[in-house]
């Protein structure tokens, strides 16, 4: 079972309680569903409404009901969208003032704000935008992916395609037009070819990463937040060439800034540092990607920005750290101080003491253990897993963002959402049972996996799972159920994965052509095979 923390920004209503004080300190919150609801799979926060998908499907809303963003009459309190009732919704996002939905069949619905075309569906008029619906230009496609700035948003079909609608006023739509806003999704050209992994947007900027680590982003550049060298705007995606060494597998935006996360576990911030949400121990604005010292020796797993804060997770000692602006207590440090580094957030279920364990504290004879960490506007919410304290103990390790998206955008090319489904927490999808899951991920894989899929993604796939089990209980089973399904996948020859631009178009085009140096993804990129 899943225990909500939040602290932050509540003005009104956003985070579950009737007073509108803000929350200084992390606390937990009893979130009211309906009785068939066990967990809580994904959240997303503005600064004014907030958005949840429960493991049954279903959209639960709560917060500023201005443009009837919240999908409901209940305002200020958590409600059900019960437009959405006969679908099965498995991602949300919050714009400002405007909501978008994803389903189990790969469409988009939108609702709330309309007055920059974010809803995506033409000209509709207010009563009409209150109520979600489903964006008509988008349903020949299977969306995968949805993503949402202030007055903007993007869509990633399975196929490839990134689609963009809303304002434009700083280039923020990536597709070199001119127009101030664009009320229907607009294919980005300038960049298919490319194998996305994720999209990401801030408040007025966007980013694409692609499968080999390579960072494109477009839109508002006045502090450098798209870490090009400049404070220039951009209308079409440009290479964040600094960071083509340091293999990136997510990112995270602010308002206007910048976070992203490599493979090894370090953090880099780059754009506006005047609250010090960069966490470099000052208040400067940074034009290129700059690594945040302070969590140098640690392994971080998950990073959130919020509108002008930062947060960081690492496993390794279950301990959430966070930095910028503490106007409305959104750090969870019990003030509304500043910090220009990061800080231990001290959460009701974690030690002082900086463990070695992430099983740190225990409530009332239940373990927590981070599962998800999100922010957004001015607030922050954590999902903690309830171990039971008598349960044996975790048998592999933390599922990274970087699997959590892998995961995803595999699994989404190729099956029915339930599949996921079975897996709805993945950040911690081997705590319970871990071989039989482990085994479940790979089964799923291996099944549904058609030659839609790129043979880089599944060789990342397996790497990225390889590293997650590593150095834990049961690490010669499970490596041994890896490497069995990975070479039942590549038992002919094996792709080499692309690491720059060039490599990602590369591999989309030959998505059906294995390499012939059949050794070569063994001894470079697997070499515990």
């Amino acid at each position: 079972m899943i225990s909500a923390f939040c602290w932050g920004s509540a003005d009104h209503g956003q985070l579950f309680t009737e007073n509108d004080e803000p929350i200084l300190s992390p606390k937990e919150v009893k979130l009211n569903f309906d009785q068939e609801v066990k967990d809580i799979v994904e959240i997303s926060c503005s600064e004014g409404h907030t958005l949840i998908v429960t493991s049954n499907g279903s959209c639960y809303a709560c917060g500023c009901n201005d443009y009837g963003q919240i999908g409901h009459d209940s305002a200020n309190k958590l409600g059900k969208v019960s437009s959405l009732n006969n679908q099965k919704v498995m991602s949300v996002v919050a714009g400002s003032q405007h909501s978008l939905a994803l389903t189990e069949a790969g469409e988009v619905f939108s609702w709330g704000d309309n007055s920059c075309g974010q809803l995506g569906r033409g000209k509709v008029d207010e009563n009409q935008a209150k109520q979600p619906k489903v964006i008509k230009t988008l349903v020949t496609y299977h969306i995968i992916q949805i993503c949402s700035g202030n007055n903007h948003s993007l869509a990633l079909s399975n196929d490839g395609i990134v689609f963009s609608w809303g304002a434009n006023n700083y280039g923020q739509l990536g597709t070199g037009s001119s127009s101030q806003h664009m009320d229907i999704p607009q294919p980005l050209l300038s960049i298919r070819g490319i194998p996305v992994s994720q999209i990401i947007a801030g408040g007025n900027h966007c980013f694409i990463l692609s499968m080999s680590g390579a960072l494109f982003g477009w839109g508002r550049n006045s502090f450098g937040q798209l870490g090009v060298n400049d404070e220039n705007d951009r209308n079409h995606p440009t290479q964040c060439k600094s960071l083509r060494q340091q293999r990136t597998v997510f990112v995270s935006c602010g308002e206007d800034h910048t976070c992203t996360l490599t493979q090894e576990g370090g953090v880099f911030t780059f754009g506006c540092g005047s609250h010090g949400q960069l966490g470099h121990d000052n208040t400067n604005n940074e034009i290129l990607p700059r690594r945040v010292m302070d969590m140098m020796g640690t392994v971080v797993t998950q990073i959130a920005c919020g509108r002008r804060h930062t947060l960081t997770y690492v496993p390794e000692t279950g301990r959430i750290y966070s930095f910028g602006s503490g106007s409305c207590g959104q750090l969870g440090l019990g003030n509304t101080d500043k910090k220009t580094s990061p800080v231990f957030v001290p959460c009701p279920f974690m030690s002082s003491v900086n463990s070695k364990s992430p099983r740190a504290m225990e409530i009332d004879g239940t373990s927590h253990i981070v599962s998800r960490i999100f922010s957004g506007g001015n607030k922050c919410i954590v999902l903690a897993n309830k171990i039971n304290s008598q349960a044996d103990e975790p048998s592999i390790g933390f599922l990274s963002q970087e699997m959590t998206v892998l995961l995803r955008t595999i699994l989404g090319k190729c099956v029915k959402a339930r599949v996921i489904q079975s897996h709805q927490d993945l950040s911690t999808v081997f705590y319970s049972d871990a071989a039989n899951q482990l085994q479940d991920i790979i089964l799923a894989v291996d099944l549904y996996c058609t030659d839609d899929i790129s043979p880089s993604v599944l060789a990342k796939f397996f790497k990225s799972l390889t590293s997650a089990t590593e150095g834990r209980v049961q690490k010669l089973q499970s490596h041994t159920s890896i490497r069995t399904a990975y070479h039942s996948r590549f038992n002919k020859s094996r792709p080499v994965l692309g690491t720059d631009f060039k490599d990602d178009q590369q591999n989309h085009r030959n998505t059906h052509i294995y390499s012939a140096h059949q050794d070569c993804i063994c001894s470079v990129y697997h070499p515990k095979f």
